[in-house]
């Protein structure tokens, strides 16, 4: 069992979709995306990938991949204004890869457009964060040129149904506790923004922080402080409403290891 994900049921009222890989399953490294019916994205063996209803059998491909090794962290996003219209972003090997799912059609999710990809500094790289936000996409990952590199955080934009930008490397603002920049995290807020959260400073001195992105990539006002002073923390996941409530749930040490930790956060419309 990989993941539980929250969904609304016909009758709305809320359930759960399990997200599990098996032995003989025709879609590896399922994926369940919160779209008005819920759909599970994964790959195939003949190197598509594909979606399917939860549970069930690969109803049908999206892009053809070609070869480069195995497709995983698969993340979706629903453009908040625009339901029938996901994001998605994945992995395989050191390549980003990301596009848009048109869900029009409840019965027959068909890809909008191409999907493109760009290839990692080095060897390796974190998983992809993607959001959607009025028709346009951003997508984060952590990045580096060699294990002697510190991570930093890039990435690209794209809108519906086209390519993705050159990446770009994030610029953290001054007044953390600096580098590395890894494990990003993306989601719609009002206005046609975005929040990224990521974490920072050395191994045992972690700290999460947050900042407003607009539709372009670029920060709007003065980063949050969210974890607690002191603390080690890391791998924030932010929520937030049509209204601009939210919140951000993140690990963070305690007396008995690690706990999951919260804040509340308000993002107005600008």
């Amino acid at each position: 069992m990989r993941r539980v994900t929250p969904v609304v049921n016909q009758k709305g009222g809320l359930s759960l979709v399990v997200d599990v890989d098996h032995k003989g399953d025709h879609l590896t490294g399922r994926r369940t995306l919160r779209a008005v019916t819920p759909v599970q994205l994964g790959a195939t063996a003949d190197a598509h990938l594909s979606w399917s209803r939860p549970g069930a059998a690969p109803g049908g491909s999206l892009w053809p991949l070609g070869d480069g090794g195995p497709v995983d962290a698969i993340r979706g996003a629903v453009d908040p204004g625009d339901p029938s219209s996901i994001a998605i972003a994945f992995r395989r090997g050191p390549t980003v890869w990301m596009g848009t799912v048109d869900a029009s059609s409840p019965s027959s999710p068909a890809a909008k457009g191409d999907v493109g990809h760009i290839d990692g500094m080095g060897p390796a790289i974190g998983s992809p964060t993607v959001a959607m936000n009025g028709g346009v996409a951003l997508v984060a990952w952590s990045d580096r040129a060699s294990a002697e590199e510190p991570w930093q955080i890039r990435w690209a934009r794209f809108e519906a149904g086209g390519p993705p930008s050159p990446p770009h490397t994030f610029p953290a603002p001054a007044g953390g506790k600096g580098e590395p920049f890894m494990s990003p995290s993306l989601t719609a807020v009002p206005g046609g923004r975005f929040l990224l959260v990521w974490t920072e400073g050395p191994a045992a001195g972690h700290v999460l922080r947050a900042l407003t992105l607009g539709p372009d990539g670029r920060a709007i006002g003065a980063p949050l402080e969210l974890s607690t002073e002191g603390a080690n923390a890391g791998q924030g996941q932010a929520a937030v409403a049509e209204n601009g409530a939210g919140v951000v749930a993140f690990l963070e040490s305690g007396k008995k290891g690690f706990e999951v930790a919260a804040t509340s956060i308000v993002c107005g419309h600008p």
